[in-house]
């Protein structure tokens, strides 16, 4: 066999590798939007750690150094390309999994859109608007849309969507506007979704990590923070006690029910 048939091989290889990506051997697979950094890169680490496979989505792979280098270190972690405003990359992803299994989908991306600087009463921005709703609704709607299918055949079917009590109507105050018109609105997608495929055997859920210390937290400097590694510790817990009777909760990291 001659240099350029091996080339050609290896080629050939890799291409095939991109269409249909493979795992180390596991039984349990979890999707996480927002990997590369904070709770989604916690979510990561941790279920990596398990053994499960995890499909880690990042808006831009070729910067997340954290994460490539956690995917090195592990087998088990596939990093896949996704931006959750674009619908139809999100299909495409959904295409390219079509006939593995999703245990756990996690809807971690999210966006804060600076409430302070763009969410206060006289100088709301609403430009920012759009972004804030689309990254923290409609993107996660679309992802367990598209992915429905892969949850369904599932051992654990489950889609967890990370909330915030900010979210809460009976936990208002002043400014953040967009960020909690959108938490509410993530909830009461959630809670709907969690009536439509409750038949299904699909459990639903919101979970909230309380104030983190993670880069969209960085405008709150005034806050008590939680740690990122405890509070997606907590968080797991809540995911791993969720079944079908409590499908739709939204719950506080200690695991008590949130208020909406």
């Amino acid at each position: 066999m001659n240099k350029k048939m091996i080339a050609f091989g290896w080629v050939l290889v890799c291409a095939l590798s991109l269409l249909t990506p493979s795992f180390a051997v596991a039984e349990t697979t979890v999707l996480v939007t927002g990997s590369n950094r904070g709770l989604g890169y916690e979510f990561t680490r941790q279920y990596a750690e398990r053994g499960y496979n995890i499909i880690a989505t990042a808006r831009k792979p070729e910067k997340a150094e954290a994460l490539q280098a956690l995917a090195a270190e592990n087998p088990n972690i596939i990093i896949e390309k996704l931006d959750v405003t674009d619908l139809a990359a999100i299909d495409a992803l959904a295409d390219k999994y079509t006939d593995q299994p999703i245990d756990i989908l996690i809807n971690n991306a999210g966006v804060t859109g600076d409430p302070f600087k763009t969410q206060m009463l006289g100088k709301i921005d609403y430009s920012i608007f759009d972004l804030v709703m689309h990254v923290n609704v409609m993107g996660p709607l679309k992802i367990a849309e598209a992915f429905l299918s892969n949850v369904e055949v599932s051992e654990q079917k489950k889609i967890i969507s990370v909330s915030s009590s900010m979210g809460s109507i009976s936990k208002t105050f002043g400014t953040g506007y967009f960020y909690r018109s959108s938490k509410a609105a993530l909830n009461m997608t959630m809670a709907t979704l969690a009536k439509e495929v409750k038949s299904k055997g699909i459990v639903i859920g919101l979970v909230n990590p309380g104030p983190t210390a993670t880069d969209m937290m960085k405008n709150f400097s005034g806050a008590s923070l939680r740690d990122p590694v405890e509070a997606t510790t907590d968080m797991i817990r809540n995911i791993d006690n969720l079944t079908i009777e409590t499908t739709g909760a939204f719950l506080q990291y200690d695991g008590s029910t949130l208020p909406w």
